[in-house]
């Protein structure tokens, strides 16, 4: 005996079960109690595909929601992260002084008489703490002093004068040393006054001047621009005489040989 609803057609007797037709060959009539079965079993396979159908679609459906929710999810994060990273360059341009450099471009730099006269009015204060008459070492101490110094634009930073490493001397830093370090008041260099000297000072607009650049400006306070380059030229220049002079007294002891031996 098999599980299922007995039905006959086509004088075969089939037994359904679980969906699978299991064929007998015995044959008999088909009563008015299996035709009722046999159709009830018909509406409720239609009824279970129907289901499925909607099951898959309802899954389909389900899934196709989830895409679109990780897809807003992830569009989301992107621009967290986006507004993140924008919010965090900002604050590292802050740090770097580009906050400064960008309001500085717009000044104009100072002339290069008023340059000048600033620089012997910070020579003038270094010679005071020094005093001495300030040169190249102390001008690399006094650069290495600012770069110590702590601010909100950039980390302090360890500085030797006798490595040759170079730093990073940014505005503010350049402000607080003229300020605390070396008690430049307003009155002597005024705000709009120290901006143009800074900004000839940081010809190239980076917002931070190098070791060269700090010891350049502070050379044209006695007139001593350049003067390292006229020096190398004047010894250079003293070498070719030398050789030149060398080279003519040969000249005339080979020519006075030469008379002797003809002679």
């Amino acid at each position: 005996k098999h599980r299922g609803t007995e039905t006959w057609r086509d004088n075969k007797r089939c037994v359904y079960m679980q969906g699978f037709f299991l064929t007998t060959t015995d044959d008999g009539p088909l009563n008015a109690s299996e035709s009722l079965s046999l159709t009830v079993q018909d509406e409720l396979r239609d009824v279970t595909r129907k289901t499925l159908e909607r099951q898959r679609e309802l899954n389909s459906l389900r899934r196709e929601v989830a895409r679109e929710r990780a897809r807003a999810n992830t569009e989301v994060l992107y621009s967290l992260r986006a507004a993140d990273a924008a919010s965090i360059r900002a604050a590292a341009d802050r740090r770097r002084g580009k906050g400064d450099a960008l309001r500085l471009v717009q000044v104009a730099p100072e002339d290069p008489e008023a340059v000048a006269h600033q620089s012997s009015i910070i020579n003038e204060r270094l010679r005071q703490s020094c005093g001495a008459a300030p040169g190249p070492a102390d001008w690399k101490v006094l650069f290495c002093a600012g770069l110590r110094l702590p601010h909100a634009d950039a980390a302090p930073v360890r500085c030797s004068t006798e490595s040759g490493a170079d730093g990073r001397l940014f505005y503010r830093q350049f402000v607080r040393l003229l300020r605390a370090v070396l008690h430049i008041s307003p009155a002597e260099l005024p705000r709009p006054q120290l901006d143009a000297l800074w900004r000839a000072i940081d010809q190239d607009a980076l917002g931070f001047i190098s070791r060269g650049q700090f010891c350049g400006f502070m050379r044209r306070a006695a007139g001593t621009a350049g003067a390292r380059r006229r020096r190398l030229a004047e010894e250079r220049h003293a070498r070719l005489e030398e050789r030149v002079a060398a080279y003519v007294a040969a000249e005339r002891e080979e020519l006075e040989h030469a008379r002797c031996a003809s002679s």
